[in-house]
């Protein structure tokens, strides 16, 4: 009963053996004399493994903006479309424009992807963003 384990706890396991991985060659290259015939291959084992390790985090911080950027995509009315393959989100966060003339203000929502620039009324009576302008 207390021994349950989760499908997450076990998908993880695999990326969580990489870290290790790498200090356990980091620690046998440290052990290992530069004269030995297996010092070479735990170099390029280590670097391997710091490669896959760079590439799987990498892919994690993309999955994390998609996510990020599809949940911003739901907080807009109507079928507004944010998601890009190449598309990365940069800065986000409500900001008070002024109009001509500084003769009034108004509150917007700024979003800035690296290829998008947009920014949204704030909503009053509904909990969705509006575009009101979008780079092209």
């Amino acid at each position: 009963e207390g021994d349950t384990v989760t499908i997450d706890s076990l998908l993880i396991l695999p990326i969580q053996r990489v870290p290790r991985y790498q200090l356990l060659l980091r620690e046998l290259l440290e052990r290992t004399e530069f004269r030995n015939h297996r010092y070479d291959e735990l170099t390029k084992a280590l670097d391997l493994i710091k490669a896959t390790a760079t590439h799987i985090n990498e892919t994690i911080k993309r999955q994390d903006q998609r996510r990020r950027i599809r949940e911003l995509e739901e907080k807009f009315v109507g079928d507004t479309e944010f998601v890009s393959p190449s598309r990365y989100l940069i800065k986000e966060g409500e900001c008070t424009k002024l109009s001509e003339g500084n003769r009034y203000k108004q509150k917007y929502y700024f979003i800035l992807f690296n290829d998008l620039f947009l920014y949204a009324d704030v909503p009053q009576l509904t909990s969705k963003y509006k575009v009101h302008w979008q780079s092209k």
